[in-house]
């Protein structure tokens, strides 16, 4: 288990995190965020959903699809860190994940744009404090996904 200060993410300084190096780049979109407190607690990441099911038959999300997912430990943390991968794609589309507050999300996370694509985006959700995630599916009518979302860590 590996602890990363919010203060280190935001300095312009490298930092070892699994193996790789990760450089934050300070902006005005930080301004407002207290560098002072808070830690990313990275855990051993798990399958939160699998949309193909067990026996890799299940139903596809479809364009206008929206579910909350009920996340392990989140109500003492202020958001998740997931990796959402998009699975057999059809047509185009997009995802979207947030939180209950702030609903819907202003941006995408994960776009596709054609048949049988698989695509992944590693996302930071915040959560306000809500123990659920909410998914969305966007695009044009008719456009399907699996989606396979694995939690990474938490933002406390």
């Amino acid at each position: 288990m590996s602890v990363l200060t919010r203060r280190a993410l935001l300095g312009a300084t490298p930092v070892a995190l699994a193996g790789a190096a990760v450089v934050a780049h300070p902006s005005a979109a930080h301004a407002a965020l207290d560098p002072s407190g808070g830690t990313l607690l990275l855990v051993t990441p798990f399958r939160l959903l699998d949309s193909r099911g067990s026996d890799g038959a299940g139903a596809k999300l479809q364009v206008g699809d929206s579910t909350s997912i009920a996340v392990p430990d989140l109500a003492t943390v202020h958001g998740v860190v997931v990796n959402a991968t998009l699975v057999d794609t059809e047509g185009t589309g997009f995802l979207r994940l947030a939180d209950a507050v702030v609903w819907p999300a202003p941006t995408s996370n994960v776009n596709w744009y054609g048949d049988g694509q698989i695509v992944a985006n590693l996302a930071v959700v915040h959560t306000h404090g809500e123990s659920k995630i909410t998914v969305q599916v966007g695009g044009r009518t008719g456009s399907k996904t699996h989606l396979v979302l694995d939690v990474l860590g938490y933002v406390s």
